[in-house]
């Protein structure tokens, strides 16, 4: 969240400051590089450019992954700290379908979960950071075993904001 309110905050300041002089120059600011996080602290994937949406960036912490109590994990956490070795990237499949890959050096096989198919999916309530109660869309149990392999988080699960019957309780 404080990545996409940062990149928010700086799109907003050029588009009011595009006219704007400061001493008789146009005052410039460059992006060297811009970074989305499909999901939450997983790895980060460098794009060209975003689509922003009124949720922040597409695919920005579009996903989590949270344990077997439902609880988010965070590499911050003792026994956490593989989840920046998971890789992922969102594309469009050979169908034209919308894919999450997830890959993990450690593995030679990747993951993935197609998007579209939401008959996958299951409604599930967890706790967020704050402790509120909150629906969201897991994924499987097959990206879950996945996921476990790749972090060694035991029960770990995939799981996303998604459609109207998510969200906060």
């Amino acid at each position: 969240v404080a990545t996409t309110a940062v990149a928010a905050a700086a799109v907003y300041y050029l588009l009011l400051n595009r006219r704007r002089k400061s001493k008789g120059r146009t005052r410039r600011i460059t992006v060297s590089s811009l970074c989305v996080y499909p999901v939450k602290s997983c790895c980060e994937v460098e794009v060209d450019r975003a689509v922003v949406t009124p949720l922040g960036f597409e695919h920005d912490r579009a996903f989590q992954v949270v344990d077997g109590d439902g609880k988010v994990c965070t590499p911050r956490t003792k026994g956490m700290e593989k989840l920046f070795h998971v890789k992922p990237t969102v594309a469009r499949g050979e169908g034209g379908q919308s894919v999450l890959r997830l890959e993990c050096p450690e593995l030679d096989e990747a993951a993935e979960v197609n998007l579209d198919e939401e008959d996958e999916c299951r409604v599930v309530t967890v706790e967020a950071v704050d402790g509120d109660e909150v629906r969201l869309r897991d994924y499987g149990d097959g990206v879950a075993s996945w996921l476990e392999k790749a972090t060694g988080i035991k029960g770990c699960r995939l799981v996303a904001i998604g459609g109207d019957e998510y969200g906060r309780g």
